[in-house]
């Protein structure tokens, strides 16, 4: 089943995080001179609350994430953007360093795919093999999460961060994943198409 974009600029995504920090402001002076972590966007807004539905479609904690604040998603200076081309570069050579480290290495890049834009995130809790997740807007310009399938590193079996079920054999098998960048943009390109209301 598809999920649904709307076009979109890397600008348009900047944009609705800075809408997000005029947001809490509105709520509350403090966060003017204050930054919003993860988990209070995720577990105090509406938009936060469907994303935090979105990811927990694999059991993966945020314990450890790229996403330093989430006002500071809307400065180019802190979270840059990438072309696809400069991003494959960076991974191959974090994956040539270390694959085991290579997710965990990167910082959260903006990308522009052909008719939206992303954010490409990684989480993790201490005891979990991390693994990629991207934000977007859907059609109705919220804020959406999706946990790529292909090339990403979770147990498919079981939707499940490795590392998170001691019952599970498989999890023992962690130390050979190796995550597949381009999978995994496919992946996202094949699930996430542009639908206009």
């Amino acid at each position: 089943m598809p999920r649904y974009a709307k076009k979109s600029s890397v600008e348009d995504l900047r944009n609705k995080f800075s809408d997000i920090h005029n947001h809490f402001i509105e709520r509350d002076e403090w966060y003017r001179d204050e930054h919003i972590p993860l988990y209070t966007f995720l577990g105090e807004t509406f938009e936060g609350n469907r994303i935090y539905k979105d990811l927990q479609k694999v059991e993966f904690d945020l314990e450890n994430n790229s996403i330093e604040c989430v006002d500071e998603l809307a400065y180019d200076d802190i979270n840059p953007e990438y072309t696809l081309e400069e991003l494959k570069g960076i991974f191959k050579k974090a994956y040539a360093e270390n694959y085991n480290c290579a997710i965990s290495s990167l910082p959260s890049t903006f990308l522009q795919l052909k008719d939206y834009a992303i954010l490409l995130c990684w989480g993790g809790g201490d005891w979990e093999y991390p693994l990629f997740f991207i934000l977007y807007l859907d059609n109705r310009n919220h804020l959406r999460g999706y946990v790529p399938s292909k090339g990403n590193t979770f147990n498919l079996k079981y939707k499940s961060a490795y590392g998170n079920n001691e019952d599970y054999p498989e999890d023992d098998e962690k130390v050979d994943l190796k995550p597949d960048f381009e999978m995994m943009i496919k992946d996202i390109q094949d699930r996430i198409i542009i639908k206009e209301n």
